[in-house]
């Protein structure tokens, strides 16, 4: 297990939490440290940023550590990926997502996919937002505001956000949809979280009505009953 604080300072633990050792400091350029995601005992990558201007807006940064955590190697990005938030996912297999999205308002916000396979090296969109002819995919939810982009150990995709539902892809991102009807999660038009899973199969979903539950990956939901 992995623990990090607000300064970036980085502790592991090998007994399930019993004790700790300070591993090192994840660097953050400007931007505080922002996601850590892992792909393993060793691979991870970290989310920060370097402010742009006096601006809302960042150019994201990606840092790869691949010895657990004690050294970390900034993968700087262009200038298309100025964004005011971002959000990282990342396969067991070490396939990256960025999940790019703009500022949010009246319940909807414009979102942009990329996929990397060589570790945050390089990218190229697979999905976005319909928003006219800035469009090139058309295949994410312009409604809901973007909070975690979720990779489950079976492969699949989710979106899970504010004044929204949850969302699904089976094909590494490209096409995209509602995994639980909006009326069934999100009723009060609050949001959803992110889903937890423990296996290619199982996992659950916190909701407004309460918790649903999936025994096949993600692919169907449904309201778990709760004790009184």
């Amino acid at each position: 297990a992995w623990r990090i604080f607000n300064g970036g300072q980085l502790d592991s633990s090998d007994d399930s939490g019993a004790t700790w050792q300070r591993v090192g400091t994840i660097p953050k350029p400007g931007h505080s440290v922002g996601e850590v995601i892992r792909s393993g005992p060793l691979r991870a990558w970290a989310f920060t940023g370097e402010p742009i201007g006096q601006s809302a807006k960042f150019l994201p940064v990606v840092l790869f550590s691949d010895d657990g955590g004690r050294s970390w190697r900034p993968l700087k990005l262009g200038a298309d990926f100025a964004t005011v938030e971002a959000h990282l996912g990342v396969s067991a297999e070490g396939v990256l997502w960025l999940l790019k999205a703009s500022q949010p308002g009246a319940g909807s916000q414009p979102k942009w996919l990329y996929r990397s396979d060589d570790g945050g090296v390089n990218w190229r969109l697979i999905a976005d937002s319909p928003m006219g002819t800035k469009s090139e995919f058309n295949t994410l939810p312009l409604g809901g505001y973007a909070t975690e982009i979720t990779v489950s150990p079976g492969g699949n995709l989710f979106l899970a956000g504010g004044r929204s539902t949850l969302y699904i892809s089976t094909d590494g991102g490209v096409k995209w949809r509602a995994a639980i009807p909006a009326a069934l999660a999100n009723p009060g038009d609050g949001g959803v979280s992110p889903p937890v899973f423990v296996d290619a199969l199982h996992g659950w979903e916190m909701t407004q009505p309460g918790i649903f539950r999936t025994d096949d990956g993600g692919l169907t939901w449904e309201l778990a009953t709760l004790p009184k």
